[in-house]
């Protein structure tokens, strides 16, 4: 946890079948695979170093995801669950 946290990103298609599956620490990967990949519903998991967590439910809008992503990887937020 270089950045002091990792991201589960699940993108499903519209019958259920997922298409992309990944944890990582880089921002820019999970975002990148948002803006590039389609898919009907999406999940996203922030774990944070102290063992907090943010999710999301299952979402169908790519911009939602999207603002998940950047307020639970907020540089503010992150620095309030380091240990």
């Amino acid at each position: 946890m270089v950045n002091g946290y990792l991201i589960t990103l699940k993108l499903k298609d519209k019958n259920g079948k997922r298409v992309y599956s990944s944890t990582s620490d880089k921002r820019s990967l999970i975002a990148s695979r948002l803006r590039t990949l389609p898919f009907s519903k999406g999940y996203l998991k922030v774990v944070y170093e102290n063992g907090f967590h943010n999710d999301t439910e299952s979402l169908t809008d790519k911009a939602t995801l999207n603002w998940a992503l950047t307020v639970f990887t907020e540089h503010t937020l992150v620095d309030t669950f380091r240990k």
